[in-house]
């Protein structure tokens, strides 16, 4: 098989929620696909990312639809679960690729736009 076939890890690392697990590393994915940490990076070099920034976005991903499905709870206990050990490194992160804060998101139903944030009177939080 190709390298991509045997360490598309994607499917198979999200299946039982590893995005979630605050200590999960590279060897440990390694042992899960049951493939070596060469064929992973030969993945993620073909995707043209590495594993910290894949994993990252997967726990974004995560994150948006605990934010949509589950209102009662907190943005701390979402962050939480999704793996983020550090509130502000969450936040960051959610911004970064998301483009909004999580409260921004969680308010707007998913459907968030640049033009909402400029549209913002309010400091966000």
């Amino acid at each position: 098989r190709a390298a991509n076939e045997e360490a598309a890890p994607d499917a198979a690392f999200t299946r039982n929620g590893n995005t979630r697990e605050q200590n999960d590393r590279l060897l440990k994915t390694e042992e899960e696909l049951k493939t070596s940490k060469e064929l992973i990076q030969v993945y993620f070099n073909e995707k043209g990312t590495d594993f910290r920034k894949w994993r990252t976005q997967l726990r974004i991903e995560d994150a948006k639809q605990m934010l949509l499905s589950s209102p009662q709870l907190s943005i701390n206990i979402i962050a939480e679960r999704c793996g983020f050990s550090d509130r502000s490194n969450f936040h960051r992160q959610f911004q970064k690729i998301v483009g909004c804060s999580p409260k921004q998101w969680r308010e707007c139903g998913g459907k968030f736009t640049a033009a909402d944030e400029s549209s913002r009177t309010e400091p966000l939080n």
